[in-house]
C-alpha cells in the first residue's frame, strides 16, 4: 500500500486536507502523488493550494502532467478564476479535453461567454475533441450571461456533431431563453425534450 495510493483514497474521499499532509510526509514525492492531491484540490475548489503545488513541483523539477495541470484548472472553477485557468491551460503542450472544459466552466461566474467560446472553437487546433461535457459548459456560461441565441446555436452545434443533447445541455438553453424574456421559445425546447424524454430539472 503506497503513499500514492493511500493519497488517492484520500482523494477519491473528498479529504483534501488529509492528502496534503501526507504529501507532506513523503521525502520525495512523484508525479503520481502530487497529481492526487492536485485532484483533491481541484475537487474541493481549493485553488491557492493547487497553484502552490504547481509551483512546488517545478520546484523539484518534476514536471506537472495533464492530469496535475486539468485538476489545478478545475481548482479554479467555483470562485470563476478563469485568468489563473487560461494561464495553467496556456503552460500545457498538450491540453486535453478535460482541460478545456474547465478552463470554459471557469468562465461562469464572471459571464466570459465570448471567451468560453473561443476555447470551445480552438479544442479541435489541440486536437481536443469538445464532447457533451465541454458544450454543456458553454452552454451554461452562456446561459449566466443571457446569450439565449449563442445557448440555442451550441445546442445545434451539439447536433450537427452526433452529440446526444442532456438534460444539462437543454435546461441550460432553456435559462439562457429565460434570462433573456425568451419564454416561447423556452416552451418549444421544453416540449423538444418531453419528445427526446430528458427528464427535464428545475431551472
Amino acid at each position: 500500500f503506497t503513499h500514492s495510493a493511500a493519497i488517492s483514497a484520500c482523494e477519491a474521499g473528498g479529504r483534501w486536507e488529509v492528502a496534503l499532509d501526507m504529501l507532506s510526509r513523503i521525502a520525495r514525492p512523484d508525479s503520481f502523488a502530487f497529481s492526487a492531491v492536485l485532484s483533491a484540490c481541484g475537487k474541493a475548489g481549493e485553488w491557492q493550494l493547487a497553484l502552490g503545488l504547481l509551483g512546488e513541483m517545478q520546484r523539484r523539477q518534476i514536471p506537472p502532467d495533464t492530469v496535475c495541470c486539468s485538476a489545478a484548472i478545475s481548482a479554479c472553477e467555483p470562485e470563476g478564476r478563469w485568468e489563473l485557468a487560461l494561464a495553467i491551460l496556456a503552460m500545457m503542450a498538450s491540453p486535453n479535453t478535460i482541460s478545456f472544459s474547465a478552463a470554459i466552466s471557469a468562465c461562469r461566474e464572471h459571464g466570459r461567454w465570448q471567451l468560453a467560446l473561443l476555447l470551445l472553437s480552438r479544442m479541435a487546433a489541440q486536437r481536443a475533441v469538445p464532447d457533451d461535457i465541454s458544450y454543456n459548459a458553454c452552454i451554461g456560461v452562456c446561459a449566466k450571461s443571457q446569450q439565449w441565441q449563442q445557448a440555442l446555436s451550441l445546442l445545434e452545434r451539439m447536433q450537427l456533431q452526433l452529440l446526444r443533447a442532456s438534460c444539462v445541455s437543454c435546461t441550460g438553453a432553456m435559462a439562457a431563453c429565460a434570462h433573456g424574456c425568451q419564454w416561447q421559445l423556452s416552451r418549444l425546447l421544453l416540449a423538444k425534450m418531453r419528445e427526446l424524454e430528458i427528464e427535464a430539472a428545475a431551472l
